[in-house]
């Protein structure tokens, strides 16, 4: 069955010149072929790694979660000095808040750079089936720069496709070359742990609004305290945060809810959960 990525397959096939066989393929195929994936049988899916580097005290119970083995594969929730948030084995970490920006109100965004990806490369979590890692950080660092540049060509979108569709050829279908469950659980329980940590050391300096897996909304109490807790949280664990002030910020809900980044850009999101 096609799906929309599949679209992306000529131009994959074309940048990475990869075989004309590849154009038979599905796209998540197709990434598992740029990076010269082979496939691999594991047996390890919750055998996993919590990095030592994140720094977690308040809310211990989230990592007692992990770290039982009675939990794979189940979900729970945590109540924060803001809101209730939502962690698991199967999404990232979520939660939200009804919330009216008042005129006097300082808005910050917090988006992780692309928090999967740097997860795979920093720290080693990147599918085993991959036999040269390093591809895929080079194709990484040619992404980031086409973004920098503004570039928006063929090039730089299958660029684009590889490195945000990694994770997805990691843990959807076990038939694809890139599978590995232990390393996309690696990823998914540390990304929500950092983002708790980080969490953690915000709490003093602003009220948490929206939290939604690498993107944190903020109103922001004191923002050099703010700031200089995102700059240590960061030089900690090698993650890079994008800060941005926002207005107009306006959620009645986790899936719905809008504002303008400092750009002027607006953010409309309305899915409501059925």
């Amino acid at each position: 069955m096609k799906n929309k990525n599949d679209i992306y397959v000529p131009d994959l096939v074309k940048t990475f010149q990869l075989p004309e066989t590849s154009l038979t393929k599905h796209c998540l195929e197709v990434i598992a072929d740029v990076l010269g994936a082979k496939k691999m049988t594991f047996d390890d899916d919750y055998d996993i790694t919590i990095l030592d580097n994140i720094v977690i005290k308040k809310y211990g119970e989230v990592l007692d979660f992990f770290n039982d083995e009675h939990s794979y594969g189940l979900k729970s929730s945590i109540e924060t000095s803001s809101m209730t948030m939502n962690y698991g084995w199967s999404y990232g970490i979520n939660g939200a808040k009804p919330y009216e920006q008042n005129e006097e109100d300082k808005c910050v965004l917090i988006d992780v750079e692309h928090l999967y990806a740097s997860l795979m490369i920093k720290y080693g979590f990147l599918s085993r089936c991959v036999p040269t890692p390093a591809i895929f950080e080079e194709i990484y660092k040619r992404k980031k720069n086409f973004d920098k540049n503004g570039k928006d060509d063929q090039n730089a979108m299958s660029h684009r496709v590889v490195v945000n569709g990694t994770y997805g050829a990691m843990s959807i279908n076990k038939d694809n070359p890139l599978y590995d469950m232990r390393q996309s659980n690696n990823i998914k329980v540390n990304a929500q742990l950092f983002m708790l940590d980080l969490i953690e050391k915000l709490e003093h300096s602003g009220e948490l609004l929206h939290v939604n897996t690498d993107r944190l909304i903020y109103k922001v109490n004191d923002y050099s305290v703010f700031k200089n807790e995102c700059e240590k949280w960061s030089e900690r664990t090698k993650l890079n945060l994008k800060l941005d002030e926002i207005s107009n910020f306006n959620q009645k809900g986790f899936f719905h809810y809008e504002f303008t980044k400092s750009d002027g850009t607006k953010i409309v999101k309305e899915i409501f959960k059925k």
